[in-house]
């Protein structure tokens, strides 16, 4: 399994956000600041975006990102704490 999905790679919008999959960029459509997301934290967000609408379990995202690895909760914590934080509460 691929730890890092893709959503197949094409660049898609979260709220006025626009992710590039492949560079790891988020960037505001506007023109506003860009920022980098780092690997695991970009798994995190398409994990949710391919499951969007569905409700996704500690387990389930802890067990996509981070497969045959044992870690804990703040790993992911820190994750979802990164994304709200790059979207600024527009990526709902």
């Amino acid at each position: 399994m691929n730890t890092v999905p893709t959503v197949s790679g094409r660049p898609f919008r979260v709220g006025r956000w626009l992710v590039d999959p492949r560079s790891r960029r988020v960037e505001g459509v506007d023109g506003a600041r860009a920022e980098r997301l780092e690997p695991k934290v970009l798994g995190v967000l398409l994990d949710l975006v391919e499951h969007a609408g569905q409700t996704r379990s500690r387990e389930d995202l802890l067990r996509r990102g981070w497969p045959d690895v044992v870690v804990g909760d703040e790993v992911l914590t820190r994750s979802i704490s990164v994304l709200r934080r790059t979207f600024g509460g527009d990526g709902e």
